[in-house]
C-alpha cells in the first residue's frame, strides 16, 4: 500500500499533496503522507499537515445501499477485505 501511494506522486497521478490513514479496532494501521500541502510546491505535506475535506462519506454510503440492496434481492455476495 506504501509504495502504491507514493507511486501516485511519481507518476504524476497527485499533483499537490494528500494523506490517508486507516484504523481497526481502534489502532492505527495505516498512516501515509506526502507531497506538498500548497499548490506552489512549497511546503511539504507533514504528518499533522491539516487538509478540508468535502463529501468523503458519500461513496462509503452508496456502496453500503448497493450491497443491502443485493442482500435484500437475495443475491449472495461474498465480500473480502485482505490488508496488504
Amino acid at each position: 500500500m506504501d509504495n502504491n501511494f507514493r507511486q501516485n506522486f511519481a507518476d504524476g497521478w497527485e499533483r499537490e499533496g494528500a494523506a490517508f490513514a486507516v484504523y481497526q479496532n481502534g489502532k492505527l494501521v495505516v498512516d501515509l503522507w506526502g507531497g506538498y500541502a500548497d499548490e506552489y510546491a512549497m511546503r511539504q505535506w507533514k504528518r499533522d499537515t491539516l487538509t478540508n475535506s468535502f463529501s468523503t462519506t458519500k461513496v462509503c454510503q452508496l456502496v453500503v445501499d448497493i450491497i443491502s440492496s443485493l442482500i435484500n434481492q437475495g443475491i449472495g455476495l461474498l465480500v473480502c477485505c485482505k490488508m496488504c
